[in-house]
């Protein structure tokens, strides 16, 4: 199972063009999912990457139901897309095992992840300082950070 997160410096993009893609790993027996989540105009981080690992949890909570094994998830991404994948897989295992919410029980681990064009450093401080405000002002965003 593969869930895949598109790009768009968090402030755009759409999950609808995975689906030209999607063919090629149904036909290696591949299941695929594409999510959406907010953009940082309207969540700053972590709402976000939050959202990505609750559809981890989701897809996971369907394993039955759709016939796949929940250890054995993937997640990729392109841009925004990469680093929200690699966030889920490199983040602390969220689930909640006390809450009410039977999906935020479910761990966020996953099985493998791979990734394209994916940003390696994400604080906003360093970004300003190495490389202005104007070059990565989508990721200056998603923290909230205006006006540098």
């Amino acid at each position: 199972m593969l869930i895949y997160f598109h790009g768009g410096g968090f402030t755009g993009g759409d999950k609808a063009p995975f689906g030209a893609s999607a063919d090629r790993y149904l036909k290696q027996g591949i299941s695929v999912v594409s999510a959406n989540y907010r953009f940082s105009r309207d969540a700053i981080y972590p709402g976000p990457v939050l959202e990505g690992a609750r559809a981890r949890q989701f897809v996971r909570s369907k394993a039955k139901e759709w016939n796949i094994d929940p250890q054995r998830v993937a997640l990729s991404g392109g841009s925004a897309g990469a680093t929200m994948s690699l966030w889920i897989a490199l983040h602390d295992d969220l689930a909640d095992p006390d809450s009410a919410d039977a999906v935020a029980r479910i761990s966020t681990r996953v099985a493998w992840v791979t990734v394209k064009n994916a940003p390696t450093m994400l604080d906003p401080d360093l970004i300003v300082k190495y490389f202005g405000a104007t070059e990565f002002s989508a990721t200056l965003k998603l923290f909230g950070v205006a006006g540098r």
